[in-house]
């Protein structure tokens, strides 16, 4: 599999080098001669450009990339430009673009981005969900459906998932068992004991829930 990566800033450096120890052939590309100096051992191909248009990607070799992602962060004009000519005239499958705006993400959208993150909106969210949230680790998953895990409480131990009823009673699924150092899958009859760490899926709130209504029957 091979991903191209626009724009070595940190982002673009973090996820360019990141994919490379995951397996993945990148293709890192910037304007910058000194940037792409001190990348170009630690992926695939590092390559500069001082100019967009469809000639020059072409003649790179992008037009035969599945997976762009554009990390050109600020630069907004120019990563309007480049998600139209890959999506319109390369016709590259999947084009990925960091906005630093949600307005500015409707737009990309529009000249046909596949998808837009927003990194620094993405953090701030998952911040705030692990400060408020009883959950020492919860992670959101698209909009407001996470996943969170705590130490199985008492009112849980001794009963298998079947008796605990969590669709019913709380809203949420388990999603795995941690007993052991080993990972059991959430099976009807598996019965709960003391120091089982249990995973949920669910909305953010009904997993708050969970934690408040089973804790406050110690």
């Amino acid at each position: 599999m091979k991903i191209c990566v626009f724009g070595i800033g940190r982002f673009g450096t973090q996820l360019a080098i990141k994919l490379t120890e995951n397996g993945i052939d990148v293709i890192a590309i910037d304007k910058d001669e000194d940037t792409i100096e001190e990348i170009k051992d630690k992926v695939s191909q590092a390559l500069v450009i001082h100019s967009i248009d469809e000639r020059t990607l072409r003649d790179l070799g992008i037009d035969e990339v599945k997976t762009v992602v554009i990390a050109l962060g600020r630069h907004f004009a120019e990563s309007v430009l480049l998600t139209r000519i890959l999506k319109k005239k390369l016709e590259i499958p999947t084009v990925i673009v960091r906005s630093t705006g949600e307005l500015r993400g409707e737009v990309l959208k529009l000249v046909g981005a596949d998808q837009v993150v927003l990194p620094e909106l993405e953090a701030a969210a998952l911040l705030a969900d692990n400060l408020s949230s009883p959950f020492p680790h919860l992670n959101r998953i698209i909009d407001d459906f996470c996943t969170g895990q705590m130490i199985a409480p008492e009112n849980f131990v001794g009963k298998t998932l079947n008796e605990i009823k969590l669709i019913e009673n709380y809203n949420v699924c388990a999603i795995g068992i941690k007993r052991d150092e080993k990972m059991l899958l959430p099976k009807s009859d598996l019965t709960i004991v003391d120091g089982d760490i249990m995973y949920f899926s669910g909305n953010s709130h009904d997993l708050n829930d969970l934690t408040k209504m089973t804790y406050s029957h110690r």
